[in-house]
């Protein structure tokens, strides 16, 4: 199993990881070879993002001018997230707003999310508004044993996201953490990220 393989089936969503603790040790030498080679620390050079907000403490700069501001997280965006052995996928995230534009909830899928060994489900999650421009997110994954698809442990990600000027590009750095059937974590690690706003288009004329 090379090392995209092993990312494709044990990192989060995307690397979707951790094997039931039952399967045999020919199926746990992977992801055991895997930790010993590739545990992991923050990238050198992340992008910078705003920071949260401290307990009582409101995010700053939320007044948002109506569906027209570039502020504005809501809406489907495809992503890359790069992580530190340069293993790259795709995501498909959904933010939908809440109560207000400073709030709601996510949904996302990947290009690897039915890689068996584990398989995964679509995740799942919040976001907040912490600047103008900057938000953080949280979203939580089942996953499966490819098998006989009994549960495997489940994926935990957070996620820093600015927006650009334009409104519709985004950077972000994103922390995996993914934990097996008995809830112990087997990995952690960072990857960056950048998203462009999916945009509505009308099919081409006859």
């Amino acid at each position: 199993m090379n090392t995209k393989r092993i990312f494709a089936a044990y990192l989060f969503i995307a690397l979707l990881a951790v094997g039931a603790s039952a399967q045999s040790n020919d199926r746990n030498a992977p992801w055991k070879k895997y930790l010993g080679r590739n545990r992991v620390a923050a990238p050198a050079q992340p992008p910078v993002v705003e920071s949260a907000p401290q307990k009582g403490e409101q995010p700053a700069d939320i007044v948002i001018s109506g569906a027209a501001s570039k502020g504005r997280l809501g809406g489907t965006w495809l992503a890359t997230v790069t992580f530190e052995d340069g293993f790259e996928l795709k995501v498909l995230f959904t933010f939908m707003q809440g109560n207000d534009a400073n709030e709601g909830t996510l949904i996302d899928t990947n290009e690897f999310l039915l890689t068996p060994g584990p398989t995964g489900a679509p995740d799942q999650g919040v976001w907040q508004r912490t600047g103008s421009r900057a938000f953080i997110a949280t979203h939580l994954a089942f996953l499966f044993d490819g098998t006989d698809g009994a549960p495997a442990g489940t994926a935990k990600v957070r996620d820093a996201i600015n927006i650009d000027g334009t409104g519709d590009q985004f950077t972000g750095i994103q922390f995996v953490e993914v934990f097996d059937a008995d809830g112990a974590l087997v990995f952690s690690g960072h990857g960056t990220m950048t998203g462009t706003r999916v945009k509505a288009q009308a099919p081409p004329a006859n």
